[in-house]
């Protein structure tokens, strides 16, 4: 379905919260759409333009971190109050309302707190939806650059075939795929034009990696690139840049809108928390496993008060004596969990294929999100073997040593689906270079 533009009314979602809310354009905007106040990238105010979301479930929150940490680890939700000092990406860029890009229905907003913001509806009531159209030629201006180019700068017979094979029906990709005669694809070992395992991945997927910081946080980017790689698609992901694609997939399960089923319908990754407390309660270590969160929910309280307040040396001497004391017991503890989490995924990657796998690193010596690819195969006996495949560095780790790093529990956004067998939405063409 196309995008379309939002105004006033419209209701909003977060990650972290727990109830929707509405999205409020102060009535000074000029310009208007449907009756009401149109919506720009600008409209990201806490309370001014976006009313809070019930309680927030988010551990970076203060109030909800210091409740649950008085609860003993049991999350304890506090009353939402965002931290959105960025503007909403990506907006409209050709489209300006009072200056600004117009926000989009598929745009989004990050909260400090780590709650991704989204729009359920764009607020357009009894006019008809104002939808975003594209014409072929605008969508391909973007490419230029990944197409030859003659001495004067004029785009090549490549790039007019492929904007041609558009017209006819075809996608962007294919039309691209196409027009370049697969000759990227000559030495490919797999059938039907799919890449090697070594020609997709081996940093091929983020050739700039180590060229700056934006490379080596654009790990969403790098895991569908890898993967477009390996249905033939010769692309290297785009660096991280806030208000772009490259940035909004990386929070929550923004991800998975990159991909759609193969009769277009949407995609729904397996979330791991809840398969995961099924078989912690099924091995009786419900116990064991409250106390590990109740002691990972101290350990990130204290590291929370020691990097944010100012204390004296008698305070830090304290907090730090109760911070060494409580780590033995959390690392002992988590030896038990290992082998549980890697059930979990055995059991959601029973299907041979390559799967994207969302996750949190284990948080108190690491800590923060990643994407990353499982490839499942079987072995000569019919056994499930699970490899790790790292786009982003090029690196990946021994499976076992990999699991180790993970967090348990998993997070509520800790997730996995099979992408091999699924279709890209190419409204996320702009997440790569066409090589």
């Amino acid at each position: 379905m196309p995008d379309s533009y939002v105004c006033s009314g419209a209701m909003m979602r977060c990650t972290m919260g727990t109830n929707p809310a509405k999205l409020t354009v102060l009535p000074v905007r000029t310009v208007h759409l449907a009756g009401q106040p149109q919506a720009n990238i600008s409209d990201h105010i806490s309370m001014a333009n976006l009313a809070p979301f019930g309680l927030c479930r988010s551990l970076a929150f203060p109030p909800t971190a210091a409740a649950t940490a008085a609860a003993l680890g049991t999350l304890t939700p506090m009353p939402c109050i965002h931290n959105t000092p960025a503007p909403w990406f990506v907006g409209k860029m050709d489209t300006l309302i009072q200056g600004q890009p117009a926000l989009l229905k598929s745009c989004k907003c990050q909260c400090m707190w780590g709650g991704t913001i989204s729009l359920i509806t764009d607020g357009q009531v009894g006019e008809g939806t104002q939808w975003v159209q594209k014409k072929p030629k605008q969508k391909f201006n973007e490419y230029q650059s990944s197409f030859n180019t003659s001495k004067d700068g004029a785009l090549s017979d490549k790039f007019d075939k492929a904007v041609q094979n558009h017209e006819q029906g075809m996608g962007v990709f294919e039309s691209i795929k196409k027009a370049n005669h697969d000759v990227n694809f000559k030495n490919s070992k797999n059938k039907a034009g799919w890449m090697s395992d070594d020609d997709a991945d081996k940093r091929n997927s983020n050739k700039k990696y180590g060229k700056n910081e934006q490379y080596g946080i654009n790990c969403a980017t790098t895991t569908t690139a890898f993967m477009l790689r390996k249905k033939g698609y010769d692309v290297t992901a785009r660096a991280r840049n806030a208000n772009a694609h490259t940035d909004s997939i990386a929070f929550g399960l923004n991800i998975y809108d990159v991909w759609r089923n193969p009769d277009g319908s949407a995609v729904t990754p397996t979330m791991l928390l809840d398969e995961f407390n099924a078989k912690v309660e099924g091995k009786k270590l419900t116990n064991e496993l409250s106390t590990l969160e109740s002691t990972k929910a101290e350990l990130l309280q204290i590291k929370y008060v020691l990097n944010n307040y100012r204390l004296s040396e008698t305070q830090i001497n304290q907090l730090q004596t109760r911070f060494n004391a409580l780590k033995p017991t959390y690392f002992e503890t988590r030896k038990k969990f290992a082998p549980i989490y890697k059930e979990v995924l055995m059991d959601a990657c029973q299907e041979e294929g390559y799967y994207t796998f969302g996750l949190m690193w284990e948080a108190v010596n690491v800590g923060g999100g990643h994407y990353t690819v499982i490839k499942s195969e079987k072995d000569k006996d019919g056994n499930t073997v699970l490899t790790n495949i790292e786009p982003q560095t090029g690196e990946p780790l021994d499976f076992d040593t990999f699991i180790n790093y993970l967090d348990y529990p998993p997070d509520s956004e800790d997730t996995i689906m099979r992408t091999d067998d699924k279709v890209f939405n190419e409204e996320y063409n702009d997440l790569f270079d066409i090589n």
